[in-house]
């Protein structure tokens, strides 16, 4: 039968005095580099961009708030503010476009060698369009879908 040693506590190793010290070494910079590494991966994991008005937004709470032929456009911009793009219909109808997306990048990104030749994010997009006649809501549309999005060396 093979009796095996328990593993040495951090002030287990640093009590045993000099011999030790490039363990003690060793045991630090590993603890700052995967430090560095977790906060790093916190930052860049996650992302956003568009319209944060419509980021909790539901079916629900946009027929609540938006309603055709009575909503004006002074009553959408209270709501939620400027929209992210402004254009108009081949019949003259001012549309409004509010767009929000968040993302997360995908586990294999942070996988050395194979994050090289694929990377990967997924989440969810919300997408409200807005179109006036005469300053009031003549129609509007919400959806919300998911967000899946990579690139590769190889396609």
């Amino acid at each position: 039968m093979r009796l095996e040693r328990p593993a040495l506590a951090l002030s287990e190793i640093k009590s045993m005095g000099p011999d030790h010290k490039e363990h003690n070494m060793y045991l630090k910079s590993l603890t700052v580099s995967l430090s560095i590494l977790l906060a790093a991966l916190s930052l860049t994991s996650c992302a956003s961009s568009g319209n944060a008005s419509i980021k909790s937004a539901t079916l629900a709470s946009i027929e609540q708030n938006v309603r055709d032929g009575v909503t004006t456009k002074d009553q959408v911009r209270a709501v939620y503010g400027d929209p992210l793009q402004v254009s108009f219909t081949d019949s003259g109808h001012e549309r409004w476009e509010y767009i929000y997306e968040k993302s997360h990048a995908s586990v294999g990104n942070y996988i050395p060698v194979y994050n090289a030749f694929k990377y990967s994010h997924s989440g969810i997009a919300r997408h409200l369009v807005i179109i006036f006649d005469k300053g009031t809501v003549w129609h509007h549309s919400f959806n919300e879908s998911p967000v899946n999005r990579s690139s590769s060396f190889y396609r």
